[in-house]
């Protein structure tokens, strides 16, 4: 695989029901796709453009741990918000 193809990444957040795709090329994030299903996640990616471009789905690695933590910090904020 070229250094610089697109990979993603599918995780959701521990703290809500967010699901989020990140799509990195080389070790820059690209894009971040969320939803509120899985379901609704891969179907909002199959319809987008990225999909012909994501060279691989990844499930380990600094990439995963990057999206888990973006998430989870996006999910943390959410939550505070419907709490108020």
């Amino acid at each position: 695989m070229k250094k610089e193809s697109r990979k993603a990444v599918v995780t959701s957040s521990s703290n809500t029901s967010l699901f989020a795709l990140c799509v990195f090329r080389g070790n820059f994030l690209e894009k971040i796709m969320f939803a509120k299903s899985k379901e609704e996640l891969l179907n909002l990616f199959n319809n987008s453009s990225l999909k012909g471009e994501v060279k691989a789905f990844v499930n380990d690695g600094e990439e995963v741990e990057i999206c888990n933590m973006i998430v989870d910090k996006i999910g943390r904020k959410l939550n505070k918000l419907q709490n108020k």
